[in-house]
This record gives structure tokens, sequence and C-alpha cells, in this order.
């Protein structure tokens, strides 16, 4: 079987002095040296296997012999690199001399070459998608900073929310560009940015506390979109009820996976004394209705507003979740 099998086959001696003691002849067919040379040329192995990877050849006959498949790269005599997965073996003499070292590997070239093209379209695509998310966020930014050139009142309640709302957008498309894959993003660094934005924005008599608990999550565009808009849109709607309060609000957000079907985010706040939210008022308003609609299409999610204590909250499928 060592001889006539697909697999390559040596036996490498250290002692006395190093040379091929036993080489198969698929060693021929893979490499394509004569069998002759294995036995007859000096150093056959140094010759053969890649400068890059002798230095694992070496650790071997120091004794350090791997106890897994080890991929190693040799030198065909047409010049093409081999990528050959082998499994090693060491006997020891009695002594406890290294004396040598059997090899059997099989040619895994298709395969390595296969998974670097693999590795090659992924990045190119990934590049790709990074352009898109700059080009999209310098969009918004442009957009954001327009809206707020256009700000004759500063403290017009409809146009700084717009403008946070253009900017949490942006931030989806900066989270994605800078992401390790641009297709899915770690929702605590997201959310963070989103609510930096938010306590930067919008204005209110009492500066508010914010605290996060976000389970770790990554999500996909239009989820961390959908999932941007919601905390934009419902602190915005929470903090209006305290402006002018002399309490100091208490904003709580958490992302939550409820189970393996559904998450859950929430936006709840807490505060001393007694506070009135009808955070129902505005589910008349068309414009609020439409977003809502959007956010929960967007995500197949489900929304509901609670009044004690008062908060807003999106389940979505956990399915969606990357």
């Amino acid at each position: 079987m060592a001889r006539t099998g697909e697999d390559v086959f040596f036996r490498y001696r250290l002692f006395p002095r190093e040379r091929v003691e036993y080489a198969n002849e698929a060693l021929e067919r893979v490499l394509g040296y004569p069998m002759s040379d294995w036995y007859t040329k000096e150093r056959m192995i140094g010759k053969t296997v890649h400068p890059d990877d002798f230095s694992l050849l070496d650790e071997i006959k120091r004794g350090a012999v791997p106890e897994g498949p080890l991929v190693v790269r040799w030198i065909a005599v047409d010049g093409r690199i081999v990528w050959i997965e082998e499994r090693f073996r060491g006997i020891w003499n009695r002594s406890g001399r290294l004396v040598f070292i059997d090899a059997i590997g099989r040619d895994v070239s298709e395969r390595v070459l296969a998974e670097r093209r693999y590795r090659e379209l992924v990045d190119r695509n990934n590049r790709v998608l990074r352009r898109v998310h700059k080009r999209v966020g310098e969009s918004l930014q442009l957009l954001s900073a327009v809206v707020r050139l256009r700000e004759e009142n500063p403290t017009l309640a409809e146009q700084r929310r717009m403008y946070v709302h253009i900017r949490a957008l942006a931030l989806v498309s900066n989270a994605f560009e800078h992401a390790d894959t641009p297709i899915s993003v770690s929702m605590s660094k997201y959310l963070r940015g989103v609510l930096h934005v938010i306590a930067e924005n919008l204005s209110f008599s009492s500066p508010p506390h914010i605290s996060m608990d976000i389970q770790p999550m990554e999500l996909r565009v239009d989820q961390a979109s959908a999932c941007g808009l919601f905390l934009v849109e419902f602190i915005a709607d929470l903090l209006q009820y305290f402006d002018g309060s002399s309490y100091a609000p208490v904003i709580r957000v958490s992302l939550t996976r409820l189970d393996r079907s559904e998450a859950e985010l929430s936006v709840n706040l807490r505060a001393g004394g007694s506070l009135e939210s009808p955070l129902h008022r505005r589910r008349g308003d068309p414009s609020f209705e439409r977003l809502l609609t959007v956010l929960t299409t967007t995500i197949r999610g489900e929304y509901a507003v609670r009044l004690n204590p008062p908060g807003h909250t999106m389940r979505f499928p956990a399915a969606q979740l990357v």
C-alpha cells in the first residue's frame, strides 16, 4: 500500500547520516523528481521543501513531532508549489534519540488554491461593500450638515430630530465600512455611537443618564438601521416629557436575545417623582405611523409602548440575527 497508494510516503533517517531511507512512487507522481534522486542526492528533502516551510521540518527533526496534520509546501521539478497535508511519526532508539521520521501525506493543492481564490473573492467583495458604505456615509454626513445649516431655530424639535435620524443612518454606513466583514456589525459599538449622537444633538434641561445592557450580537445593515432609528425616535420622544423637569432622567437601553426565536430592543425611562407620559399620543400622527410601519416591516418586528415605567419595545425574529 505504501508503494502503490495515492498518498505520499517517505521515511527519513536522521542518524548516523541524514538521508531518505524509503520513498514511495507517489512522491515522484506528485513532485516529478525521479525516484533515484531521493536516494542518491544529498539533502533532497531540504532542496525540495519550500524555504519558508523548512523551519517546520527542522522543528520535527529536533523532536517536536506534531500530533495532527501539517500542510507543508514543496517545490515540484517544474517549479510549481505543491501543498501536501502530512502526518508525521517519530521513531526513537532505546537511548531516546530520534532516528527516523515517517511522513504520509496527500496533495491538497487544489483545495488550498480554491480556498485562496474564495478568500480573494470575499476580500474583493468586502472592499466593494466598504466603498459603498463609505460613499453612503459621506452623502448622509453631507445631508445632515445641510439640514443643520438650514436650521433657523436650533431648538426646533422636528428639524433636530431629522438631523439626528440622518446621523444615525450615517453611523450605520460608518460601522459597516470599518467592520471585519461589511455584512454585519457589532450592535454594542453601533448603539453606543447612536446614543452619543442623541446626547449631543437633542436639547433638554436636565442631562440624562443613559445606561446600556447590550448582549453580544451581530446585525445586518437593515436591522442596524431600523434599531438606530428606533432609538433616535423613541429616546427623543421620552426626553421631551422631561424637558423642564427638575428630575434628571435615566434611560436604559437593552438588546436581549429572549430565546432562540426572538430578540428584543427596549428603551425604558426611569426617574424620581411622578411623571405623566402619554407616550401613545403620537399613534394617530401619520408621519409617526409611517415611520413605525417602516421599522416594524424592515425587521419584521412588533412594537409595544409601556406606561409604567414609560418605555418602548421592539421585538423581532432572532433568526434574522447574524
